[in-house]
């Protein structure tokens, strides 16, 4: 369980026995997620540092349908990109 206030750039994660504030670093490249919503996160660990890995999400409104749009969507095993008249589907494992 963990929280994350984008604010002020903290985190707050449970551990066994109670919660740790902890602060987060950020350069100008990770502001343009502050508006973004937060979904599931990792602490993992490489060698002797600690990294909270967050996936974050954003609705995107398209201005206009037409032909020049295509989906693609990336999975463990496979690419799938498509528009409406073509699918494409590319097995990768």
């Amino acid at each position: 369980m963990f929280s994350v206030e984008l604010e002020n750039w903290e985190t707050s994660i449970a551990t066994e026995s109670n919660r740790i504030k902890l602060n987060l670093f950020h350069g100008t490249y990770h502001k343009k997620f502050k508006d973004m919503r937060i979904g599931q996160a990792w602490l993992v660990k490489r060698e002797n540092d600690l990294y909270l890995e967050i996936v974050f999400s954003k609705i995107i409104k398209l201005l206009e349908l037409n032909d020049k749009a295509i989906a693609v969507d990336i999975n463990e095993n496979n690419v799938v990109s498509g528009s409406e008249k073509n699918i494409t589907n590319i097995r990768t494992g």
